[in-house]
Order: structure tokens, then C-alpha cells, then sequence
């Protein structure tokens, strides 16, 4: 059976995504050899699934819009930059 790579991931604000996108930009021309994710693609990951059997990403989703119906809104901001797993070895910033 096919599988998709699979996580669970928040849509931010056009406002925090244009704000993180030109940090990116403003990075890119002081860091060489580093691949940089497009602004549509920008997303705070939650947890990551791995390889998920297709038939089973519908229940998944079920279970996940269940669990965001039953709690409040979060609210988050941003702060500062920071690397993972390090900043001399970041493969996130």
C-alpha cells in the first residue's frame, strides 16, 4: 500500500509568514549553500508522522480536527531566530 510522509503542522498568518520569509531573504545573502523554503511553504511543524499508510491519513485528520474543536485557540509569537539541532550544525532555523 502507498504511503505519504506525513506531519502535523500549523498555517500561519500571512503577516508572520511574509515577517519570517524576510528574515530568510535578508539570511540568504549572508549564509552560502543553504536550500530555503519558499513563503507558501512556511509552516510550524507539531509533529512529524513519517512514511503513514494513505488509508489511514483520513482518520488522522478526524482525530486532529476533534482534538482542535475541543480546545481554545492558541496564540503564539515570535521572538527570536534559533537553530536545529545547533547553530553550527542547523539543518532548521
Amino acid at each position: 500500500m502507498a504511503s505519504i510522509r506525513s506531519f502535523i503542522a500549523l498555517r500561519l498568518p500571512a503577516a508572520v509568514v511574509d515577517t519570517l520569509d524576510a528574515v530568510s531573504t535578508e539570511l540568504s545573502s549572508c549564509v552560502d549553500n543553504i536550500r530555503w523554503v519558499k513563503a507558501k511553504n512556511i509552516h510550524l511543524t507539531l509533529r512529524f508522522l513519517g512514511d503513514v499508510e494513505e488509508s489511514r491519513i483520513g482518520g488522522i485528520r478526524d482525530a486532529i480536527d476533534r482534538v482542535a474543536d475541543a480546545h481554545r485557540p492558541l496564540c503564539l509569537g515570535l521572538a527570536s531566530i534559533g537553530a536545529f539541532p545547533c547553530p553550527k550544525k542547523a539543518r532548521v532555523i
